[in-house]
């Protein structure tokens, strides 16, 4: 159910936005200004890779631009900038500037900001300049989806290009946060063996990082520093805990390579943490040991699972847990792909954690349906134990409990007993007359409906009061668990009594069929034991007397 609803959620979040992404790609290529950048020299830049391009002054990469020669009411120059400092002028005006300060937390990695420059109709034509200054000699300076049009147009637009990846990565976090709470709730009853709970927080880490990296949460909240702080420790600790998912599938746990996996995200983030701080390493430049540590951790998390899958198979055992082994496969193999593309290949439609949403998100319905079939089986196995169980209280002839079942009641009542939850009641022995005559003359099948007659009879009235039981043979115990368990006991009699009149007046009667009664209290005797002891001697008192020819 989890997955379905995860699922339809995903699919119609998809479905719902593909037209207006396609409509929202034809207006940015309209409207966008992308393109025809050129620096000092008249080379053409690429606004995605700053930090390859040659400074032109100094430190600066001086960028030149001319705006469209007909502007409308409401245009804005507006895009999104990752890690760069700048100053924007128009025809020799400076209109912008954005030079944020220095985060003790993330160092000069801001991460992404989105900027909107008001362009009056007047400056239609204009030279625009932007002198850059990237923060870091790397490519991850860089403006993007650079456009002019009104804000509330781009804002809508934006908005819906992140939906797709947005609604995955909302159903990563969803799902993982099932499995945290499906975890505690399994382990106490100790039907999974591998660790939920680390499955389940990496897919929300994972979840909320590649959400981030769709722009939205900037787009509508700002660049605040929170969003830094998740990306750069959350890829310190994630790989950890993919560690701990992992070692939990072995056979053979490994809790050393947990423990050196923990060690190194401490290490990482109380480095990357203390040399930000005292601004002797900035965190940008940690990432690249923690992308080297994510890289090494992955091939770790291989190395476990294939040692793992070895020794079963080499001990000609079947895989235990095999799909979700193939599952945490897809997602390192995705991940791998994602780490290698935000490194080296940065295609125009790539967005950091893609690829890692949806090899999670295929790798965390794989778990579920394993999930789901543990469920099943357990189901399965769960009704089939709960039908031997009622097989083994019930008498097979009459379908009412059986001395098993008498014996299990009576331990349970005496505990109530004894703990004040149960003030009194009465225990009952029952006796069939007639039964062997009856066997002798009319044969054993006429007895066990004569033996049927009677239980019904019993149930119908002393069943009412708390329950009745065959103890073999013609013999049967019923106990009374009421507020005034001897009132009820002689109301069961004069029931039991118009039931045994109705069947003798009957024709299908084989003989007369009379039931020795006897009870006692629990309260009086002190324990059920004894109360069937003396209801048994009270019985026995009775069936003589009905043998001496003296009424029921």
């Amino acid at each position: 159910m989890v997955v379905l609803v995860a699922f339809v959620l995903t699919i119609l979040s998809l479905l719902a936005s593909s037209e207006y992404i396609h409509d929202a790609d034809v207006e940015s290529v309209q409207t966008s200004f992308a393109r025809g950048w050129t620096d000092e020299g008249g080379n053409l830049v690429d606004l995605s890779m700053l930090g390859a391009a040659d400074m032109s002054d100094e430190d600066n990469l001086v960028l030149h631009n001319t705006l469209p020669l007909q502007l409308n009411s409401g245009n804005e120059l507006i895009f999104c900038s990752c890690n760069t400092n700048f100053i924007v002028y128009v025809n020799g005006e400076e209109v912008y500037s954005f030079q944020p300060e220095r985060s003790p937390l993330v160092g000069h990695n801001y991460g992404y900001a989105f900027h909107f420059i008001d362009l009056p109709q007047s400056v239609a034509g204009a030279e625009v300049v932007i002198y850059v200054n990237g923060m870091y000699a790397d490519n991850s300076s860089e403006f993007k989806a650079m456009e002019i049009c009104s804000a509330n147009d781009y804002v809508h637009r934006h908005f819906l290009r992140g939906v797709p990846l947005g609604a995955v990565c909302l159903a990563v976090v969803f799902l993982g946060a099932v499995l945290i709470g499906m975890y505690f709730y399994m382990r106490n009853i100790g039907r999974i063996a591998f660790n939920l709970a680390s499955l389940g927080l990496f897919s929300v880490i994972v979840g909320v990082w590649s959400a981030m990296h769709t722009l939205i949460p900037y787009l509508l909240a700002g660049g605040i520093q929170l969003w830094r702080v998740i990306d750069c420790y959350s890829l310190i600790f994630a790989p950890y805990l993919l560690v701990a998912f992992a070692d939990s599938l072995m056979v053979k746990r490994r809790k050393r390579y947990v423990w050196a996996s923990f060690a190194i995200a401490m290490t990482l983030a109380i480095a990357a943490f203390v040399l930000n701080l005292l601004d002797i390493l900035d965190i940008h430049y940690t990432m690249h040991a923690v992308r080297v540590a994510m890289l090494l951790q992955a091939a770790l998390a291989i190395y476990m699972i294939a040692t793992t899958v070895r020794l079963q198979l080499s001990s000609g055992h079947h895989v235990r847990h095999g799909s979700v082994i193939n599952a945490l496969v897809v997602f390192i193999a995705a991940s791998v792909v994602d780490l290698v593309a935000y490194m080296y290949v940065r295609f125009s439609s790539y967005t950091p954690g893609m690829f890692a949403s949806l090899g999670l998100l295929a790798a965390l319905l794989i778990v579920y349906m394993h999930i789901g079939r543990i469920v099943k089986n357990d189901a399965v196995s769960a009704s089939q134990v709960e039908e031997i169980r009622n097989l083994a209280i019930t008498d097979a002839l009459t379908g009412i409990g059986n001395v098993r079942a008498w014996n299990d009641a009576k331990a349970e009542l005496q505990s109530m007993f004894e703990s004040g939850q149960l003030e009194d009641a009465a225990v009952c022995m029952l006796d069939v007359n007639n039964l062997k005559n009856v066997n002798d003359t009319l044969g054993h099948e006429a007895g066990d409906r004569y033996i049927c007659v009677a239980a019904d009879c019993l149930n119908r009235t002393f069943g009412k009061f708390g329950g009745c039981y065959r103890k073999g043979g013609d013999e049967f115990t019923a106990v009374i668990c009421t507020s005034d368990p001897v009132a009820d006991f002689h109301e069961c009699l004069v029931g039991l009594n118009e039931l045994l009149d109705e069947f003798n007046a009957g024709e299908g009667a084989p003989l007369p069929m009379r039931i020795a009664v006897g009870s006692a209290s629990v309260k009086e005797h002190g324990s059920f034991e004894a109360a069937e002891i003396v209801a048994d001697e009270s019985m026995y008192a009775h069936k003589s007397s009905m043998k001496d020819g003296r009424p029921a």
